[in-house]
Formats: structure tokens, sequence, C-alpha cells
């Protein structure tokens, strides 16, 4: 440890130590001593003193971003190709990292489960509401609330509006704030109907009124009072943002002859639940499987034989997906992993022809500086110095690549999300774990494209047959695959 903070002193007093030493080995030779070479043992004491690989490092950065420089044409064309190929692995990955890595802006996410339906025979990603209701009421490890989305008929206009209609928790759960007046409360279950509206709505149809609570409004031909305005960053546990909310239990209210309250063969409440302190997901499922049982004895007919309920989370975009939140099927129908990996495989291929292309690039760049290399061969540098400095300038232009590639990626990735009317929260601007895959991706592709260059040109030997052969069937390969796909 001493030996450890002594270096790190020396790194953060380089300049300063560097110039004492000359000053001695300055006076020593004044005073008659005899030094046989100044500069070497300047060299032993940085070696001894610090890290003398942070200074060749930085020697090497330097060497090469001067060597870059002066082939303007070559990097700008090197880097462009490597934006490409970089960029669309970038807005690949970035919407992995959106829709199964970054959690939805809800409180406490990673304690949110949406539960489904199964038995042996039968599978539904909805429940009735009194099975809902039931284990809303009964269980001990979940703060149990739901979801189901309706359409109701706005005074004036022909098309109806998309509604969901939640429970009376569902705000608090989330820890949704208004942006106006207040959301739906515990008190709203039995009171008079109240409606929430969203942001988007609220500006287009009430200019934003500022006053726009304790307003009426009639959906359905009934009156409501506006409670509140719910913020468009508000997420909820759906992708697709409705226009207004109402309370589940008033559902009969607006719409005639509805028997969702009661009514076990319509399953349309996507549940979700919060975990309670100390409980896991097992114990929640476990629960609600010795609930279902119970409530099968009270409604043989309404509850499945050997019913269970299970989990995934639910804090993530994933999780809220059409294809996995409504309809039928077998569990995983709408998972996104089969997309991800096509998608996956295809963003490779791109980044695998870009870095063959480069690599032949380099080769016939290696051809004209023969004779810079066998300068520095002549003078004394060895061939592992020589690939050194040649890896340095890939691993140089590879962060110049993958920086440009950042930028290309978040442009993609925004432009993709706005056609496709995705909602405001999902923001395509990288994190730190797409940084972090812009610069490994940079790194791979610096090993991809710039190692095997580099060995030849450190052996002398930039005319390899074999080398330019395989990076030309790379590209080759990897161009006919997309060329098919496409």
């Amino acid at each position: 440890m001493i030996e450890f903070f002594r270096r790190l002193r020396y790194l953060l007093n380089r300049r300063r130590l560097d110039r004492e030493l000359a000053d001695e080995l300055e006076f020593h030779r004044e005073m008659g001593g005899r030094v046989e070479s100044p500069l070497r043992l300047r060299e032993d004491a940085r070696e001894a003193w610090g890290w003398l690989w942070i200074d060749r490092l930085g020697q090497d950065l330097r060497y090469a971003a001067r060597t870059l420089a002066k082939s303007p044409g070559f990097t700008l064309a090197a880097v462009a190709m490597l934006a490409i190929g970089i960029g669309v692995n970038i807005a690949a990955f970035g919407f992995f990292d959106i829709m199964v890595l970054r959690p939805l802006p809800v409180r406490d996410p990673q304690t949110l489960l949406h539960f489904m339906r199964q038995s042996p025979e039968r599978y539904a990603s909805a429940m009735p509401y009194p099975e809902m209701a039931f284990f809303r009421e009964h269980s001990r490890t979940l703060e149990i609330f739901a979801q189901s989305q309706q359409k109701l008929s706005l005074e004036g206009e022909a098309k109806p509006r998309a509604a969901n209609a939640v429970t009376e928790n569902y705000f608090v759960q989330l820890g949704a704030s208004p942006l106006a007046g207040r959301l739906i409360e515990p008190a709203d279950a039995s009171g008079a109907p109240v409606v929430v509206l969203s942001e988007p709505f609220w500006r287009s149809h009430f200019a934003a009124d500022a006053a726009i609570a304790g307003k009426t409004i009639r959906l359905n031909g009934k009156p409501a009072t506006i409670a509140g305005v719910v913020p468009e960053t508000f997420s909820g546990v759906t992708l697709n943002t409705p226009d207004l909310w109402i309370a589940v239990r008033q559902v009969p209210y607006f719409i005639d002859g509805s028997k969702m309250l009661t009514d076990y063969s319509d399953e349309t409440q996507e549940v979700d639940g919060r975990l309670r302190p100390g409980m896991t997901p097992g114990i929640a499922e476990e629960e609600l499987r010795a609930l279902a049982a119970e409530l099968r004895k009270q409604h043989p007919a309404g509850i499945w034989k050997d019913e269970t309920l299970p989990s995934k989370p639910g804090g993530y975009a994933s999780s809220v997906m059409n294809g996995t939140r409504s309809g039928s099927g077998r569990p995983g129908s709408g998972e996104l992993l089969p997309v991800i990996a096509m998608i996956t495989a295809l963003v490779l291929l791109i980044l695998i022809a870009a870095c063959g292309n480069l690599g032949s690039l380099l080769l016939a760049r290696g051809i004209a500086r023969q004779r810079e290399i066998s300068i520095r061969v002549a003078v004394g540098a060895g061939s592992g110095r020589l690939l050194r400095q040649l890896f340095t300038e890939s691993v140089v232009l590879a962060m110049l690549g993958a920086a440009a590639g950042l930028a290309l990626g978040w442009a993609v990735l925004r432009y993709l999300l706005s056609i496709t009317d995705s909602p405001s929260w999902m923001n395509p601007a990288p994190d730190g774990r797409v940084i972090a895959f812009a610069a490994a991706a940079g790194f791979a592709a610096s090993i991809l494209f710039g190692l095997s260059p580099a060995l030849q040109l450190a052996r002398q030997r930039p005319r390899a047959t074999f080398l330019r052969q395989a990076l030309l069937c790379a590209q080759v390969a990897a161009s006919c695959v997309l060329l098919i796909v496409a």
C-alpha cells in the first residue's frame, strides 16, 4: 500500500519531481561527478517512482492523434464506416436498454410484479374483476392494483376515446403526482363519478386550462367531474397512454349493462402487485395459488382447476407491451427475446462487414507507411513496440467511431420512437449502460479491424495475401446474409 501511494504521489507531482531530478543530475555533473547517461538515469528513476507505462501510453496516443490528423481523408472515411457499423448496434442496444433494462418511471419499480392466470389446460394474461378483488382483499404479501381498457364516447365526438378503468390505489401505488387537481383516490370507488385526463388530451381539448379540476364532462352521455390531469411523463404500467382514466368501480355507471364487477367470465383486469417488505415473488405466487384454490370452492365455475398465478417483473417496458398484456396464447408468446436475437445477429453482421472493409483499408494504408515503419525499425523499434503503436492507432480510430456511432445511434433510435408514436417517457438519450456498450463495441471493433493488420505491419509483411482474402471473405459473407434477409 505504501508503494502504491508513493507511485500515486509521483503521478500527481510528476513534472516537479522530474525537474528536481534533472537539477540534481546537473548539479552532480557540475561538481565533477561522473554521470554516464543522464537520460537513462531519469528513465530508471521514473520506472522506480511511478508507472512508466502511463507515460508510454500518453506518447502512443499523441503519436496516433498526429498520424491520423495527417491523413484526414482516411480518418474521416474510417470514422464514417465505424459510425455506421457501431451506430446500428448502439441503436439496437439502446432499444433493448429501454425495453428490458431501464425501469419504468414509477415508484420502486423493482418491487412490482405482473401476474397471469395459468392452469394445466388454459392460460390468460388477464383475470375477471371478482377474482382480482378477492386477491386484493385477502393478500398479505402484495398491494394489488389493476387496470382494464375501455372505450368511452365524449359528447360531441363520434369516435370513442381510449380510457383505462383503474383500481382506486393505482396512482398511489405507482407514485403518480397530478399536473392539475388530483388523481383517483380510494374514496372515488363509491363516490360521485370522476374522470382524470391525460396531459395531451387536456392540452388539445381544454387548452391546458389550469382550473380544469371540478368542471363537468359527459362520457357515454353520463356527466362526470374532472378530478385532475395526469402528466405526460407518467408511464403507468402500459405503453398505450389513454386519454382518460376512470375508477373501475364506476364502469357500470358509464357503460350500461356492464356486469364486469360480478362476471367471472369477463377476463379484462390486467393485474399487478407491489411486494410488501420482506416478501419475494415465490412467496406471493404461493399465496395467490392458495387463495385461488379457496375461491374455487366458492365459485367453481369461475376459477380454473389447479389455477396458479405466475408472475414476472412488472416495472419494465417489456412487461407492459401489448403482446404480453392482452390477447391469448401460451406464456411467452409475446416475449421480445426472439426479435431481439434476430436484430442482434443482423446488426452484428453490419459491424463485421464494416470492420472487414476497414481492415482492408488499413492493410492498403500500411503499404504507404512502409518507409516510416522501416525507419522506426532501423532506429531500434522492435516488433512489440510497433505493434503497440499501430494497435493504439486502431483503438483511437475505434473510439472516434464509437463516439460518432453513439450520436448516430441516438438519432436513429429517436427517429424510430417518433414514427412509432411511442410514449414521451421512452427517452432515447443514452444512459451509462449505453455509453459503456459504445466503448466496449469500439474496443471490440478495434480488435476486429486493427489487430491483424497491425501484426502484419509490425512483422514487415503488409502484403499478406491470406489476411486480405480472409477480410474479403468476411465482408462478402456478412453482406450476402444481410442482402438475403433484406
